[in-house]
């Protein structure tokens, strides 16, 4: 009986791990997006591609000038000042709120 119940477990247990790689397969592949929007991407929402994003991020981060970055890049002064746009709107969401 204990055999039997040992293979089930195994068993079960190898589903179980088959699933969480599916999962996590799914998970990693999946484009980020709002999930109260099913089909839309963020950058859609945002407007930029990850990858224009990521080189801006990094421009802004080692404190390059706009024009640095567009000349760098390729990308237009639109698309940094975009994101630039963003980044300030949200620094609320960034902060501790207020106690009192």
């Amino acid at each position: 009986m204990q055999g039997a119940c040992l293979l089930q477990n195994k068993e079960q247990s190898e589903e179980r791990i088959a699933f969480l790689l599916c999962e996590a397969d799914y998970i990693i592949n999946k484009a980020p997006g709002p999930d109260i929007l099913p089909g839309i991407i963020d950058e859609d929402i945002i407007g930029i591609s990850y990858r224009k994003l990521d080189i801006i991020l990094y421009g802004l981060e080692k404190k390059y000038s706009i024009s640095k970055i567009a000349r760098i890049s390729g990308l237009t002064y639109n698309e940094i000042k975009r994101v630039i746009e963003i980044i300030d709107k949200s620094e609320y969401l960034r902060k501790w709120p207020v106690m009192f």
